[in-house]
């Protein structure tokens, strides 16, 4: 059996058990499972899970062949290299301290996104073959059109007799030729449509045996068609020539006889694409409640109540002007509480998922660690002060800092105390976020883009990992906003959406991962929000600052 045979003869076996066939997998932790291991896999409640069930009609997958190691498959993504790893690669020095997830992830939204290019491309068919309706209908009109133009003209020249009867034959030829001109751009603008329809079609069935392909590495490599086509061709618009009659003057025949206009034919572009049924945006709203809910309300017994964290199920941290930390579960008991080294408060505070508490303090330029009890000092900073900080998934800290002159602001990732990555300026130098002391709560999407609520920018701003400007969000008209937009707290939930709060708006933004606005949650009478975060189940938690209440709100389906 070639090495080919046998990947393929492991790929349908469990990898628990390694004998019984694969009913299930776990796309979280890229896991293949048969029925009797599914329970033994989801029993571990430290880790989450995401299993889905395998159609056995379906052709098994195939993995993309490690280039680097003869013999093993690709079945992780790695974040930061941006490119598929095996697990050889995954223990590997290259790959230290990397972010990863599971290629069969990558793979759907690569397909989601081709299945909504796909229908985009047929929208743009279906608009470009109503154009040549209407282009051959103004061809089949132009002989109606101008054969009335030639009544008017003999009508006049009976009036004029033979004196005139050689300039309306000049006439008649000019006509003609603005006729034949006119069809000739009409039939050309055909042309290029049909032949767009023609490549818009060879595209769609391209597409199709990609999305019908069991093969990874075709919808891995594939390359979008839809910016050769997004650009429209421009819509022509055409009129007939006017014939004018005038009053017989013998001296200048050619002037008075008449007047004649050419046709116009100008080329108008296209003020937008047709747009797909189903954008991502859609997807994300119909996850969404119609009418949010408060589930619960917890009573911290803080003022100013500033910075909510959920750490375990039904717990979580809050903290406010003063230095103390609170950890309080939903029924409002008090399990644990401590306070800041420097008897200052705490700018934020976030939860790692080994349960371990960071915070932030500015009079100390420091961020530090609380765990059994104790608190670890982590990192120092030198000329800058620590503003908000967010856990990643690969467990770096990210914090938003600003300079000791207030002018300049940026955010640095650090792998334990290690600084790995600054993120400051966008491609053309200029700075990303505004410069000045200002809170920036921050927080790492499930898509790996980093997620600032810049209160001094008035606006929630997005990068990918690497550091470049996805977006900016900066309110949204079909909000119930009366005051200018200033984001506090920010989160993301498991359907990459973002949530910021609207402390003078008193209702919370949902943003689609792509900037778009969602909804404004603003039935469940929120006051002055503040910080906010999301449990494992997705239920919001929002901090009220003037009363010092945790609201507990479900919002998602």
């Amino acid at each position: 059996m070639d090495d080919a045979a046998k990947v393929q003869e492991e790929s349908v076996q469990c990898d628990l058990c390694k004998e019984r066939t694969i009913k299930a997998n776990c796309k979280l932790c890229s896991v293949q499972l048969c029925k009797e291991c599914v329970g033994e896999h989801i029993s571990d409640e430290t880790t989450p899970h995401d299993i889905v069930t395998v159609d056995q009609k379906k052709s098994p997958l195939m993995y993309p062949p490690c280039p680097k190691h003869s013999g093993e498959t690709c079945d992780k993504d790695c974040i930061d290299c941006n490119c598929p790893v095996c697990p050889s690669c995954v223990d590997s020095e290259e790959h230290a301290h990397h972010a990863f997830r599971s290629i069969l992830e990558l793979v759907d939204v690569k397909k989601e996104n081709i299945a909504n290019e796909m229908e985009c491309l047929q929208k743009m068919a279906t608009s470009y073959e109503n154009e040549t309706a209407e282009i051959e209908k103004r061809i089949s009109n132009l002989e109606k059109g101008y054969r009335k133009i030639n009544v008017a003209v003999d009508k006049q020249r009976k009036v004029w007799h033979e004196e005139v009867d050689c300039m309306v034959d000049k006439l008649k030829s000019d006509i003609k030729k603005m006729k034949n001109k006119q069809r000739t751009v009409l039939k050309t603008h055909l042309q290029s449509i049909t032949k767009l329809i023609d490549d818009l079609n060879s595209a769609i069935e391209e597409i199709k045996e990609v999305l019908s392909s069991g093969d990874v590495s075709e919808s891995l490599d594939y390359e979008g068609k839809l910016a050769e086509f997004k650009k429209l061709p421009p819509t022509l618009k055409s009129t007939f020539p006017i014939f004018t009659p005038l009053k017989v003057q013998r001296r200048e025949l050619r002037k008075l006889f008449c007047s004649l206009t050419p046709p116009s034919i100008t080329a108008v572009e296209s003020t937008h694409a047709p747009k797909c049924s189903k954008p991502l945006e859609v997807l994300s709203e119909q996850c969404l409640l119609e009418e949010p809910k408060v589930e619960g309300i917890v009573e911290t017994g803080y003022d100013f109540l500033r910075n909510v964290t959920c750490s375990r199920e039904e717990e979580f941290w809050v903290s406010n002007w003063n230095c103390e930390m609170k950890n309080i579960d939903t029924k409002g008991s008090l399990l644990k509480s401590f306070r800041t080294k420097s008897g200052e408060m705490a700018c934020d505070v976030a939860i790692a998922k080994t349960n371990e508490l960071f915070y932030t303090d500015v009079k100390n330029r420091t961020v530090n660690k609380f765990t059994d009890g104790c608190i670890e000092e982590l990192i120092k900073l030198q000329n800058w002060k620590p503003l908000n900080l967010c856990i990643t998934s690969s467990g770096d800290i990210m914090v938003t800092m600003y300079n000791d002159a207030e002018t300049q602001s940026k955010v640095t990732r650090y792998t334990g105390s290690t600084e790995k990555q600054t993120i400051q300026f966008d491609d053309e130098g200029k700075p990303i976020y505004s410069a000045n002391n200002k809170i920036k709560y921050i927080t790492e999407n499930k898509n790996s883009d980093i997620c600032v609520a810049d209160w001094g920018a008035g606006a929630v701003v997005v990068v990918s990992h690497l550091g470049k400007v996805r977006f900016r969000y900066t309110g949204h008209a079909a909000s119930s906003q009366t005051r200018p937009f200033k984001p506090r707290g920010i989160t993301t939930d498991s359907k990459h959406q973002i949530l910021t709060a609207d402390h003078h708006n008193n209702c919370i933004h949902v943003i689609a991962p792509t900037g778009s606005f969602l909804r404004c949650i603003d039935n469940c009478r929120i006051e002055n929000p503040y910080g906010i975060s999301l449990d494992k189940s997705d239920k919001l938690f929002v901090a009220e600052f003037y009363s010092g209440k945790v609201k507990v709100i479900q919002y998602m389906k």
